[in-house]
Parts: structure tokens; sequence; C-alpha cells
């Protein structure tokens, strides 16, 4: 909230703890929050990844963002996959991980809990993309020559640590080192891909 809005977290009423699927609020749509600010000068904005700030009417593409692909929560506050310590579990009162796509809210991946065996959506693999998302929301914004803001929120590293099985050892440090070498890989990915992009929008000399 402190992010989003610059103020003191208790002033946004997002207070004593963190925002769960099943909380009822969320961060109020009265707060400014820095996308809305840099919307009203005409850059485009999109997010990626953990919103934790209140789900339905208080999803990001509601606070500024005209697009946001992820699931808002932490992965131990929905079900897929992950099964290391601290996962959630099918007998939770969580749902499914879900993973919002677009300007609408709506759900477009979202897999049957109740089918035999159960089809839990691949969290594991989300890094990938998380990286496609914000590869393909600057990559639009660059042709346009449109100002953009992107926040890219991974789910790493929080509890619990994951990685995929491509990714498992790649570290000295364990599964918490892993899980890093996966925000490592996606910086790596989106600063080379900044780079592209910056020579492509310089001016030719002609032009300087």
């Amino acid at each position: 909230a402190s992010l989003m809005t610059g103020r003191y977290y208790t002033r946004t009423g997002v207070w004593p703890g963190v925002l769960s699927p099943l909380s009822v609020g969320g961060l109020p749509l009265t707060e400014v929050t820095l996308a809305t600010m840099l919307k009203s000068v005409n850059y485009t904005t999109g997010m990626c990844g953990k919103w934790h700030l209140g789900t339905n009417q208080f999803l990001p593409t509601n606070h500024g963002f005209d697009e946001y692909f992820g699931a808002p929560m932490t992965q131990n506050e929905c079900v897929s996959n992950i099964r290391y310590p601290g996962s959630a579990s099918p007998a939770s009162n969580f749902g499914p991980c879900p993973i919002l796509n677009g300007s609408d809210g709506a759900v477009t991946k979202q897999l049957d809990l109740l089918a035999s065996p159960a089809q839990l959506y691949d969290m594991l693999s989300i890094d990938d993309e998380y990286d496609a998302a914000a590869e393909s929301f600057i990559r639009r914004a660059v042709l346009r020559r449109q100002p953009f803001f992107y926040y890219f929120s991974s789910h790493h590293t929080h509890a619990p640590q994951f990685a995929p099985n491509s990714f498992l050892g790649t570290s000295r440090r364990g599964l918490h080192g892993d899980s890093l070498a996966l925000i490592d890989r996606s910086v790596g990915r989106l600063l080379a891909l900044l780079k592209v992009c910056l020579l492509y929008t310089s001016p030719s000399p002609r032009d300087s």
C-alpha cells in the first residue's frame, strides 16, 4: 500500500495485516496510486504478479493499471501444484490460484479442483509467463512510442519457496537460492529487452 500510494499504510486502511483472498475489503478506490498519477500524464500502465491489496473490485485494473496479468495473492493463499512446506492444501478454504489477464478482471486460467485427479494451475512455471507478459506490454508501448510504467511483482521469495524442475539445484543455497535465481533471470531478461527498446527508440544521427 505504501509503495503504491506514497503514504503510510495505516492511513490507507490496509492495517493491521495483509489482505487474503478471503478478505472483504482492499486498498480503497479513493486512494491515488502511482499508476493513476502516471496515467494522468499519458503513461500506459501495466503489472504482473502478486498484488495483495484486494480482489474483485480492488484489483489493479481499478487502481490505475491498464493491464494486469497474474495471481493477485501469494502462493500460500491459493491452491496450485506447489507442494513445498507452507503451500496451501486442497483442503484449505482457499481456492485454486486464479490467473487474471487483461483489463476486465476475468479469470482466464483456473483449472478444475473437482476433477479426478484435481487439475491445479502450474504455478511452478509462472515466471516464464510473467516475463512474457512484461515483454509483450513493453514492446507494444515502445511501438506506440508511449511512455510506460510496468510494475513487475514477483512471487519470489515469499514462502513457500518454489522453482520449476529445470531450476532446482541451480544455486548452492537450496530452494531459496533457486527462487532468487529466478528473480535474477527475470531482471536479466527485462534489462536486455530495455536495451533493445532503447536502440529502437533512439533518434538517428540526422535527427540528433
